[in-house]
């Protein structure tokens, strides 16, 4: 089968571009799948020959004409989200894509989105009655993520899969947000910019994620929703919390008054397996608002892959890993995971089997073969 798979911008830096669209063509590559994944502006040229079209969470105008093509042609469109775009706060508040995506899955074949809380939510408001298929994100073996970035380091190199290509409207140079930082950079960063170091006698509590923005309950307000616990726990067993995102200020602003010393490193992708491999439990706070509650698992998924235990709210989509994480609040969580690490190794050990059987990489490229056949009879 030839797949052509659209997204609005190639990047290994874009969680939804690497989870959704990377690893999974990668892993149906490798079952024999021709893939093109492109994020150029694609006339009807690039239709010819394909037997399906999978649009990433674009929302771009031509992709939308793209998919119209696609349809009069008789080329099955899947349309992939994995967002609830029609927040009320979602982008600039306006509304635009949530219109869009309306606009788009008119012309598709079949919608597949994250699991069941985001795929009610967005077949209500959008009206969709075609085929909706739950995919979920992946884990994010290192090897793998080691296996696209060649891509990016050296394009066309005899490292390529077979049967994968991209097609970017930019060249694929290394991009800055994938690689570490060099130790001597941390080391100035942690004197310099206050970033801060670890200490070895200090438990660490992690958190990572994208800043949100200022004034909202999103991304690093989440260290003002553990404070609380993390300085109570902290009086009992000597804590440090390690928070991994891209915006110093907001991380000052958050920790500032914290009791227990906040360490700041800035994200890039390959470093995240260091940090988790020091991390002795990662924290998932989640404000619940209509945008949020229907998120993935993937923090969870990434975290527990790496074996750093989760603490995390009860949202839908842990649900199957209510028995091996820890939802009944955060002081009992960190209590519970770092008083007693071998109950942290068995939790980890459960949630890495359910994570073989449903959200491995062989997992994922089933389920997307299984659309992906369905749609095209």
């Amino acid at each position: 089968m030839n797949i052509l798979w659209k997204v609005g911008v190639l990047s290994m830096r874009v969680a939804s571009v690497r989870l959704r669209t990377l690893l999974p063509a990668l892993s149906l590559a490798r079952s024999g799948f021709k893939v093109t994944v492109s994020d150029r502006s694609e006339n009807e040229d690039a239709l010819h020959n394909i037997d399906a079209l999978i649009i990433n969470k674009s929302f771009r105008d031509e992709d939308i004409g793209l998919a119209r093509a696609a349809r009069q042609r008789g080329i099955p469109v899947v349309y992939d989200l994995c967002d609830y775009v029609y927040a009320l706060d979602y982008g600039d508040g306006s509304g635009r894509e949530g219109g869009q995506v309306t606009d788009m899955l008119q012309h598709c074949s079949a919608f597949v989105t994250t699991g069941p809380a985001l795929g009610e939510a967005i077949v209500a408001a959008s009206g969709f009655d075609g085929q909706v298929y739950y995919i979920p994100d992946s884990e994010e073996p290192k090897s793998d993520v080691e296996t696209l970035t060649a891509y990016w380091i050296e394009p066309g190199a005899s490292t390529a899969v077979a049967g994968l290509t991209f097609s970017s409207a930019a060249l694929l140079t290394p991009e800055k947000h994938i690689f570490p930082k060099s130790d001597l950079r941390l080391a100035a960063d942690a004197i310099f910019k206050r970033d801060g170091w670890l200490r070895p006698d200090r438990k660490t509590v992690f958190w990572f994620g994208t800043p949100g923005k200022a004034g909202s309950n999103t991304g690093l307000y989440a260290l003002r929703m553990v404070k609380d616990a993390v300085e109570k726990v902290g009086r009992d067993i000597p804590l440090q919390m390690l928070v991994v995102s891209s915006s110093r200020k907001l991380f000052r602003d958050y920790s500032r008054d914290y009791a227990v010393p906040c360490v700041f490193r800035p994200w890039t992708l390959m470093s995240m397996y260091d940090h988790f491999a020091r991390a002795d439990v990662t924290v998932i706070p989640n404000p619940k608002d209509s945008f949020s509650i229907v998120k993935s698992a993937n923090r969870a998924i990434f975290s527990l892959s790496c074996e750093t235990p989760v603490i995390a709210d009860p949202v839908p989509s842990l649900d199957e890993f209510a028995g091996c994480t820890q939802q009944d609040g955060w002081e009992r969580g960190l209590r519970a995971y770092l008083s007693d690490p071998q109950k942290a190794a068995s939790d980890v050990a459960e949630a890495k089997r359910i994570i073989a059987g449903s959200y491995s990489l062989n997992a994922i490229r089933d389920r997307w073969i299984e659309a992906l056949e369905t749609v095209a009879k």
